[in-house]
């Protein structure tokens, strides 16, 4: 079956989107426990939207980055797992989007709101901010599980068991998916183990970035074959 997206232009996309989202976290303040010092944070950020907006588009890149990497996993078990990895993919990066748009959106028009609001009515806001902190790290680490998880057990999985690619690249693969994907179900169930996502996260990310590498090198093996140069 003919590719739809072209290895080199979904490589160019797999190494975009995961160097945007790991170098967009650096921009992203770290949020203290305590919620009025939270609300003071971001309302005090008058950038706070704009540090989120890009990340749901580096997200979308690295979707289509896996989905070019699934049309070179045709043949096989690797098919079979490269696919499935691509099809939960598709439903985990919406979520992903929906999460950052309510951290991005969301909280900051809370604490917009929150500084304005006269020092009575505060409380109440409040209360609605903590709920909007209860959504969306439900959104997080649905996420992480769905999207840096799962897929990326699926996709590793898929890349050890082709000769297209260093079985050792696929293994990978599969660690970053497996502790994104034990990091978001632990905190999704409330389990008391601290598994932090952003180095599995990192894992995943980097893990992109090398198969982008190997997809463009491929690809230009292929071209300098077909040229019948030495490739």
């Amino acid at each position: 079956m003919r590719p739809t997206i072209s290895p080199r232009a979904g490589a160019a996309c797999a190494a975009v989107g995961a160097l945007g989202i790991f170098l967009n976290n650096f921009r992203h303040p770290f949020p203290p426990a305590d919620r009025v010092a939270f609300l003071r944070l971001i309302a005090d950020e008058p950038h706070w939207a704009a540090i989120h907006f890009p990340t749901m588009f580096f997200a979308l890149a690295a979707l289509v980055g896996l989905v070019a990497l699934a049309d070179t996993l045709a043949e096989g078990a690797a098919a079979s797992l490269a696919r499935a990895g691509r099809t939960v993919a598709q439903v985990g990066v919406p979520i992903m989007l929906v999460g950052v748009a309510v951290d991005g959106y969301g909280f900051k028009a809370v604490a917009d709101a929150w500084a304005a609001a006269p020092a009575t009515e505060r409380a109440v806001i409040e209360r609605a901010a903590d709920a909007i902190v209860w959504a969306e790290t439900g959104l997080l680490h649905t996420w992480v599980a769905v999207f840096l998880g799962v897929p990326f057990v699926l996709y590793g999985a898929a890349v050890a068991a082709s000769a297209r690619y260093p079985r050792w690249a696929g293994w990978l693969g599969v660690a970053g998916g497996a502790g994104c994907l034990a990091s978001g179900a632990a905190g999704f169930l409330r389990l008391p183990i601290d598994l932090p996502f952003p180095i599995f996260g990192t894992v995943d990310l980097a893990w992109l970035v090398l198969m982008a590498a190997l997809m463009t090198r491929r690809e230009r093996r292929a071209h300098l074959r077909g040229l019948g140069a030495p490739a």
